[in-house]
């Protein structure tokens, strides 16, 4: 159970730190998208947006201790839901708008994100499930699997321009 649980912390934290740094260097185009597809009260973009990016850098927090872990995972997997939602509500437009989810992309909405949010989901709910039976301890195996988490992140963080790169046809 330990190694799925860092497993889990691994990729999540890789990729909603990822997200949640690109979001405060890009922070005015990530406000500037909430206002185009969120936000219905003038001036609450800003608040939203900072929202967002106050509650991954939380959850990621909570992912390197032990005792917070399961909170780090619970809450990832409630802003998962929620993100996949949205992203579902994007999709159901069928106008192109771009997720925002790096913060600057300008890349639109595909099923493919559909299907990361829904994987990141499973990899917080099964840490969620391991983490809550016992504590896991980060010991030195666990930085061995570290690179095979950068192999889950990486494709789930940069998957706009995979995307971008595979010409579209993925979508």
């Amino acid at each position: 159970m330990d190694a799925l649980v860092n497993f889990c912390r691994s990729c999540l934290f890789l990729t909603f730190a990822g997200f949640a740094l690109s979001k405060v260097i890009g922070f005015k185009a990530f406000r500037s998208h909430v206002q185009k597809t969120v936000s219905t009260v003038p001036g609450s973009s800003t608040l939203i947006a900072g929202a967002v990016v106050v509650a991954e850098a939380l959850a990621c927090a909570c992912l390197l201790w032990n005792s917070t872990a399961p909170a780090g995972f619970a809450a990832l997997g409630a802003l998962l839901a929620v993100f996949t939602a949205y992203l579902c509500k994007l999709l159901a437009r069928g106008r192109g708008e771009s997720c925002g989810c790096a913060g600057q992309s300008d890349s639109p909405v595909t099923v493919w994100h559909v299907a990361r949010n829904v994987m990141l989901f499973c990899l917080s709910a099964g840490g969620l499930l391991a983490a809550s039976s016992h504590s896991a301890v980060f010991d030195v195996q666990d930085w061995l699997r570290v690179p095979a988490a950068f192999l889950l992140a990486g494709p789930a963080y940069f998957l706009d321009d995979l995307i971008d790169f595979f010409g579209r046809k993925l979508t």
